[in-house]
């Protein structure tokens, strides 16, 4: 009978950055289908650029995160109009 290989532990791994940087991006326009809940599209999203202090010895220690709102967060309140 085969033994069984226990599943290895989880492993965490802290990453402290350094924020060099940021950008907020934004466009609007006008909402062209048929029937919009809302006038405009509206896009908006935020870049940070950072440094990798820790761990070291990567490849890079550059990093860049791209956050992005959820069109969901608004759904009840953009159906009241």
């Amino acid at each position: 009978m085969a033994k069984r290989r226990r599943k290895p532990p989880e492993e965490f791994v802290d990453y402290v950055v350094e924020i060099e940087g940021w950008d907020f991006g934004c466009w609007l326009a006008v909402n062209t289908l048929r029937d919009p809940l809302d006038p405009y599209h509206e896009h908006r999203h935020l870049q940070v650029k950072r440094r990798l202090l820790r761990p070291t010895g990567m490849k890079t220690d550059r990093v860049e995160m791209y956050l992005f709102p959820s069109i969901k967060l608004d759904e009840a309140r953009r159906k009241e109009r």
